[in-house]
């Protein structure tokens, strides 16, 4: 019925919970697969994935299938648990989430053919029971629905998906370029909502896209719009596949009656990291709005130096404020 793919960079324990977790709490009628694709550049990760999996009493070493005929696979283990297949992958190189999750895409496509795809972060919390026949049931229901997400909450209690569609100077010229002037703004009338792609809602329905830390999508549909675009590293996937999706006439459904928690949205905004992290959503989110949304070169020109004087000047000070 459905193929779960994951993507593992250095974290082989977690990934092995996350299987465990996946294995007790998704409930549907058919098999549930497990792809794992291993995007570490040390092959010893790859090896501890293999033998932890062996340990674990819940898969059992099944041989060699077909997948390795995907070039960008460089090592393979295929095994057979009581809800369904497991495949280890070792990709040739770190691409990315995009690469990454084509190519364990199309190996499970090969070896098991389902329906419908998984695509899941390691670092998802299910609180109880999580039904995938209430997540790909409005995909069985429309034929024009081809990706369903679910309510995703941060650890820190914030609301991560869905999203509605936003501009380059909604999303970039405007909050950066112009920060001080923005700051001051908001806090007379308000403004934040008008600058931020969220579309927080507490009804299931039709939105431009959700998040892929946990998404699942028609097979079909995801082949035929040409799956993820592997010229992103990370970050900009969804809402590049959202518009390769919109232009063969499918659509993207929001489910608020399943959710998640994603471990991942406690990330502080006074860290190097976040920054270091924005920049990383910039060059993905720059390369969709000039690729799919049609922004002209002097619109990315203003983002990316409204981004540098963010980066250089207004962070810095607002910290500073922060501190004082």
């Amino acid at each position: 019925m459905v193929s779960c793919i994951i993507i593992d960079y250095n974290s082989y324990e977690r990934t092995m919970q996350f299987v465990r977790d996946a294995y007790e709490r998704l409930v549907c009628s058919g098999d549930i697969n497990i792809v794992v694709v291993d995007n570490s550049v040390d092959d010893g990760n790859f090896e501890m994935l293999k033998e932890i999996f062996e340990k674990s009493g819940m898969f059992q070493i099944s041989g060699k299938g077909r997948a390795g005929i995907e070039r960008s696979v460089s090592d393979e283990a295929h095994m057979k648990g009581e809800r369904g297949g497991l495949l280890l992958l070792k990709s040739a190189e770190n691409g990315g989430y995009a690469k990454g999750n084509n190519i364990g895409a199309r190996a499970a496509m090969e070896v098991f053919g389902d329906e419908y795809m998984l695509f899941s972060n390691n670092d998802i919390i299910f609180e109880g029971d999580f039904s995938l026949e209430d997540l790909v049931n409005p995909m069985r229901e429309d034929e024009s629905i081809a990706v369903t997400g679910p309510r995703i909450t941060g650890i820190d209690g914030l609301r991560q998906s869905p999203h509605r569609k936003l501009g380059v100077w909604k999303m970039y010229i405007f909050p950066y370029l112009f920060w001080p002037a923005m700051t001051v703004v908001n806090r007379i009338v308000g403004v934040d909502n008008i600058f931020t792609d969220k579309d927080i809602r507490d009804k299931s329905g039709y939105v431009y896209r959700v998040m892929g830390s946990f998404m699942a999508v028609k097979s079909r549909a995801f082949l035929e719009a040409g799956m993820f675009d592997e010229k992103t590293f990370l970050y900009g996937e969804e809402m590049i596949l959202s518009e390769r999706l919109a232009k063969k006439g499918y659509r993207t459904y929001y489910v608020d009656e399943c959710s998640i928690v994603h471990e991942h949205g406690a990330s502080t905004e006074k860290s190097f990291k976040y920054i270091k992290t924005q920049k990383i959503k910039l060059d993905s989110s720059l390369y969709y709005h000039k690729e799919y949304m049609g922004a002209s070169a002097l619109e990315i020109a203003l983002a990316r130096i409204g981004f540098t004087m963010y980066e250089k000047i207004y962070f810095p000070l607002k910290n500073m404020v922060g501190r004082g």
